[in-house]
Formats: structure tokens, sequence, C-alpha cells
């Protein structure tokens, strides 16, 4: 009697209709994981490119104020020093290379060699004689660099990417993830 109910309302047998039943489930699986998976790596993206609350407030502006200071160091620099210096031109290199770097691993290590370069210059320039303006220009764009430093250090950029690899690592995640092509996030390091 149930089975002829069961029939009725799939206007098939009941074999069909678990077939179909359970090929609904077994591909819900992999589709419900790449979606929350992508969601969750897009959230990682956003968090390194705006902030957390998509303020600005991120790691990517905090690098770009640090490039820009750099800059506007080395524009000081060139009222007392050739342009053609070793010191100016690394800044202004080291500052491009971290506006064309790609990635978090790769913006890290290019800010750090632009931390180098900028101390080398900051230092030189300290044992030049310069106007009271450039001097007070030269310490407050050292200390724009350096307190943008301390809050990257601070971001929760690193913690969530952490979250988000330590998850892709686990079952069934790690067996998913490799199937769709899914990439742990780069940290900022």
């Amino acid at each position: 009697m149930a089975d002829k109910q069961v029939k009725k309302i799939f206007g098939k047998d009941v074999k069909t209709a678990c077939i179909v039943l359970a090929a609904a489930v077994i591909l819900s699986v992999p589709l419900g994981f790449t979606n929350t998976m992508s969601r969750m790596y897009d959230k990682v993206a956003v968090e390194f490119q705006d902030g957390a609350e998509k303020d600005g407030l991120s790691i990517q502006a905090d690098l770009d104020a640090r490039a820009s200071a750099a800059y506007n160091l080395a524009t000081v620099a060139k009222r007392y020093m050739a342009e053609d210096s070793e010191a100016v031109q690394s800044v202004l290199k080291a500052s491009e290379a971290l506006n064309s770097a790609k990635g978090p691993s790769a913006k890290y290590a290019a800010n750090e060699e632009l931390g180098e370069v900028c101390i080398q210059l900051y230092e030189a320039l300290g044992k030049m004689e310069l106007s009271e303006k450039d001097e007070q220009y030269r310490k407050s764009l050292y200390t724009e660099m350096k307190s943008r430093n301390v809050t990257m250090g601070n971001d929760p950029y690193n913690q969530l990417a952490e979250k988000y690899n330590e998850k892709l690592e686990r079952f069934p995640a790690n067996l998913l993830g490799k199937i769709f092509g899914m990439e742990k996030a780069e940290l900022f390091q």
C-alpha cells in the first residue's frame, strides 16, 4: 500500500526515486563546500585589500601609505643629494617594487626591503644640514612608516587567513579542496 503511494508521488518506482535523491545529496556536498570555501577565501582577500569592515583600514592601505611616505622621503632627499644617488634610487625602486608586488607574501618581502632602504636614507639625511621644515618632514615621514608597520602587525588578516587554511586542511575539505583546486591563503609574513 505504501509502495503504491510512493509511486504516485514520484510517478516512477521507489528505486529510481532513491537513486535521484542519493545523487542530489552527493552533488550538494561538493557544491556546498566550494561555495562556502570560496566565500571564506573572498573574505580573506577583502580583509587584505579593504579591511574587516571594508573601511580601508587594511594592510594594503598601510602598504600604500608606506610607499607614499618613502617616495616623499626620497623627494626631500633630492633637495640635498643627487637624484641619481644610490640611496635615493634604492628607495624609489623599493617603493615601486612594493607597488607592483603581487600577493601578500611578495608584498611582505617588498615592504621589508623598503623599510631597510628607507632607514639608510633617513640616517644619511640625518647627517646633513637640512632646513628646519625638511628635518621635521624627514622625521614625520619616518614616524609614519614605523607606525604603519605597527598597525600591519596588529591587523587580523593573518589570523583570518590561518583560520581559512586550517579549515582547508581538515577532512573532508582537504580532499575536496584538491579536487576543486582550492588554494591556501597566503600569509603576510
